[in-house]
């Protein structure tokens, strides 16, 4: 069916995880079968308190989602194999990413849940814990992705579409990326699965923004078109000039603690005490 069989197959898959879901809820009676009522029982200063944490994260991925339409609209202005190229590599690069979106889950339930019940050590353990994991997960696909990188790239030329130039291109970009792994998924974990959990949302706001406009579109944009670059070389000051930078930050806010903003009165008491116990302003 083509481009029509692929659109009908979204439509179903997304309606079909949706009604899945509800059914295991009515099934389980669990949280999200609750009466509609109790969704809309609130209180003016939760409603308050609710915007002003969730408002940032939505700035942030709307912001991120625009960035990406720009930097593929760069891409695509370079020529269509190159373009071609970067989505071959953004399918493994899904796959690779899926694993991180759930590593990235575990790590916001467990810190989540630790802070906002005030035991602050263990909340910060497990962060510390998967700080260290994210790097150790992103050497082995890394490697994996650059060993296996012909096999991989090969699927998309079965029938010898892949024009010489798609195909080699493909194969760098997939290293490029591979070889990044550790800095392009770092701050991710860190914005998204321990700064959101222990309450901070609005840094990774600041770091995301700033990195992705103000560093890595302008970089490339620059790149691409002042300066006429080979594309691989435009695509791996992309990443450097977003990762390496954002990276660094994010570590250094990381240590710092200040991400430690319960919104839970036990959090906020334990917190406290935490900071008086290990001497930390």
């Amino acid at each position: 069916m083509g481009i029509v069989g692929a659109a009908w197959a979204t439509v179903i898959a997304s309606w079909a995880g949706l009604v899945f879901v509800m059914l295991v809820s009515a099934a389980q009676r669990n949280i999200l079968y609750g009466p509609v009522k109790e969704f809309f029982d609130f209180r003016r200063d939760r409603l308050l308190e609710y915007l002003g944490k969730s408002f940032p994260v939505v700035v942030n991925e709307v912001a991120w989602g625009l960035g990406t339409v720009v930097l593929n609209l760069v891409y695509s202005n370079l020529g269509y194999e190159y373009f071609a190229a970067v989505t071959i590599v953004r399918t493994f690069e899904n796959l690779a990413f899926a694993l991180l979106i759930g590593l990235c889950s575990a790590c916001a339930i467990m810190v989540g849940n630790s802070v906002g019940a005030g035991n602050i050590a263990y909340g910060v353990d497990h962060a510390r814990r998967f700080v260290l994991l994210e790097p150790a997960l992103g050497i082995l696909l890394g490697g994996f992705l650059i060993a296996a990188r012909h096999p991989m790239i090969h699927l998309f030329n079965t029938g010898g579409a892949l024009s010489e130039l798609t195909y080699s291109s493909a194969v760098l970009i997939l290293i490029l990326y591979s070889g990044h792994m550790i800095t392009r998924n770092l701050p991710y974990i860190t914005i998204v699965g321990i700064y959101r959990a222990g309450g901070d949302t609005s840094t990774g706001v600041k770091y995301d923004m700033g990195c992705l406009w103000l560093l890595s579109i302008p970089v490339t944009v620059i790149c691409a078109y002042v300066l006429k670059l080979p594309f691989p070389v435009v695509y791996a000051l992309m990443l450097m000039s977003e990762d390496y930078v954002k990276t660094f930050l994010c570590l250094r806010h990381f240590y710092s603690w200040k991400w430690l903003m319960p919104v839970t009165e036990e959090g906020r008491s334990a917190l406290a005490a935490w900071k008086t116990r290990y001497h930390i302003s």
